[in-house]
């Protein structure tokens, strides 16, 4: 019979004493019973329970076996108070609880084989820790400790020869430290409430069912940019692995509730987001998001977790202490204190942070959207949800945009800025238009899928507009120029003031290779030594007209970018003259060249059809021509 009320019990009620008042046993005890519940209710609810330190087990098999637990100090869930003192244990004995018959030790009305760890071994009950695995049927090894208080009202005893005054009952409350087999130990957190919560299907710590998760980090280089797929494969990763976790997440008790009431089924719905998604590198940004909020509900899992009014069921006489040689193990009750003191995390934040995983999958959408937005939000040092909503999460058209906005965001935070404006404080609030402190990053949102030259003028109005201190660069994807073929049309990058000087340039180019040819080609066939067609005059008349429209190409080029489109031409051939009796009229001629010919192949062709009209000139001249 246990000496004190349960926390499950009504609170005690007692009578005040009067004068003259004859005072009954009941009414003595009330008393006692309501000081000892509001003392009891005092610990759990305003302190927490569990075990609050120390406690640590080790074995030592060098020689005499021996049991060694330090000092420490635990709260039960019906707010006992277990503290011990250092203490060595050489021997062991068999416990029966039959005074108090406690039922996290039952099974099937009788109780489980316990094994109480004693100091002495000289009483004839006590055998040697080397005979252990012989008398229990499992090793040291393998063992479970359990802090047990054996807490139960002694009967009254006859009258003594000496002495018949009754002295009351005697109060019984005695720390134990018991083994159990890893089997019965299993049992009695099955039947713990708070700890059966946190055991992973495979009665695994959760730290070992759980590893964390890391993205893999893209490294792009010139072969990434050959085309589009290829770009776009350069981001691809697998959701098999984190979907796994996700669902194994799911059978653990704890979250049970939440998995079947959000009707996500990990596996299909990531495979399907593969299969709709049209943004390669949107996709790789909710494969980071969902690993970031894994890692952190993992971190959750190891830290202590306040709860609000423990079951007092849950381990009302005992704490487990967990094994004699394994520090990490599902088999020892962790402190769970009192929200009192300000933990941030509890079991509630633990299912917050689970339900958030699978409305991340839920909501996940990269559908085109209409405007484009620029969004401050902080980058990776701050945790998912103080950074601002992606837009790939549709609050629009999310089935409870509530239960998304309230799961993503930290307890602490009001304004969350997100693409679709949700939740902000008027219907025209505008983020940018207000000081948000250590907010470093912009998410530019809304512009995938429209054309590159109007995204780039609306992001410029918007940046000069708000004063936003960043460089908008697009970067062009395709086959990369090389010192053979220069076509800026087609292999823009867009840093402008680069991107004018570098079409100048190329003006300049056609410009000197068109000359160059056209003077080159037009000497006489007939004449050695002699230009058809050339003057110095009219060749640097001609000339400086060319580097004219070329300079103007820096005053014109913003008015023009958006319609011209030039045909690529080789304005070697193009400068080769085709007045008659010149050397160009002879390249011309059958063919000699074509517009593909490198200059090796121009030379030799034009020497092949030319060798036989030269054949007498003077050498420096024909080598000349």
């Amino acid at each position: 019979m246990a000496t004190n009320k349960s926390l499950y019990d009504p609170v005690p009620t007692y009578r005040k004493f009067v004068d003259n008042q004859v005072l009954t046993d009941d009414q003595l005890n009330a008393a006692l019973d309501h000081l000892n519940y509001q003392d009891q209710l005092s610990r759990v609810l305003l302190s927490g329970v569990g075990i609050v330190c120390g406690l640590h087990l080790s074995l030592n098999t060098n020689g005499e076996a021996s049991v060694k637990i330090t000092s420490g100090a635990a709260v039960t869930t019906d707010g006992n108070l277990l503290k011990m003192g250092e203490n060595t244990y050489k021997g062991f004995k068999r416990f029966k609880d039959d005074n108090v018959k406690y039922s996290h030790f039952l099974q099937d009305d009788a109780s489980m084989p316990l094994w109480e760890l004693e100091i002495d071994t000289d009483p004839s009950d006590v055998h040697s820790l080397e005979n252990f695995e012989s008398e229990a049927g499992f090793s040291l090894e393998e063992a479970i400790a359990v802090l047990y208080i054996e807490d139960y009202l002694k009967e009254q005893e006859d009258c003594s020869p000496v002495d018949c005054d009754t002295q009351g009952r005697e109060v019984v409350n005695t720390i134990r430290v018991l083994l159990v087999s890893p089997e019965n130990a299993e049992n009695i957190a099955q039947g713990d409430s708070i700890l059966s919560d946190l055991l992973s299907s495979e009665k695994e710590p959760l730290n070992n069912t759980f590893p964390p998760m890391y993205t893999p980090r893209i490294v792009l280089d010139s072969d990434d940019a050959e085309d589009f797929n290829t770009f776009k494969d350069a981001y691809d990763v697998s959701f098999s692995r984190i979907a796994k976790y996700i669902k194994q997440l799911g059978s653990i008790s704890l979250f049970k509730k939440v998995f079947e009431s959000e009707d996500i089924n990990p596996v299909s719905d990531l495979e399907d987001i593969l299969n709709r998604a049209f943004n390669g590198q949107y996709q790789y940004d909710f494969y980071k998001d969902l690993v970031t909020a894994y890692n952190e509900l993992r971190d959750l899992l190891k830290k202590y977790h306040a709860i609000c009014c423990p079951d007092p069921d849950a381990f009302p006489k005992h704490v487990l202490l967990g094994s004699l040689v394994k520090s990490d193990t599902p088999w020892r009750h962790k402190f769970y204190p009192s929200p009192i003191l300000n933990h941030p995390n509890s079991l509630d934040s633990l299912k917050s942070a689970f339900r958030r995983l699978l409305l991340m999958i839920k909501d996940f959408s990269t559908e085109i959207k209409k405007g484009i937005k620029i969004t401050p939000s902080r980058n990776g040092h701050f945790r998912l949800g103080k950074q601002a909503i992606p837009f790939y999460y549709d609050l629009e058209n999310s089935v409870d945009p509530v239960s998304f906005f309230e799961n993503w965001k930290e307890e602490d935070i009001e304004l969350v800025p997100n693409y679709y404006g949700y939740n902000y404080p008027e219907s025209d609030f505008d983020p940018l238009d207000v000081c948000l402190d250590a907010h470093d990053f912009y998410r530019i949102e809304g512009h995938v899928g429209h054309n590159v030259m109007d995204v780039h003028e609306e992001l410029q109005d918007i940046q000069e507009e708000k004063g936003l201190a960043f460089d908008i660069k697009p970067v062009a994807i395709g086959e990369q120029a090389n010192e053979e073929t220069i076509d800026y049309d087609k292999y823009r990058v867009f840093f402008e003031d680069l991107q004018v000087v570098l079409q100048a340039w190329n003006e300049e180019q056609e410009c000197l290779m068109e000359s160059a040819s056209e003077f080159l080609s037009g000497f006489s066939l007939a004449e050695p030594g002699k230009h058809v067609n050339y003057t110095v005059e009219k060749e640097v008349h001609n000339y400086d007209t060319r580097r004219r429209k070329a300079a103007a190409v820096k005053t014109s080029y913003r008015e023009e970018k958006k319609s011209r489109e030039k045909a690529k031409k080789n304005y070697v051939v193009k400068g080769i003259t085709e007045t008659e009796g010149t050397l160009g009229a002879q390249m011309h001629a059958g063919n000699t060249i074509a517009t593909t010919y490198n200059k090796g192949e121009i030379i030799y062709n034009t020497s092949k059809a030319v060798e036989n009209m030269v054949g007498d000139w003077n050498t420096d001249i024909k080598e000349a021509v």
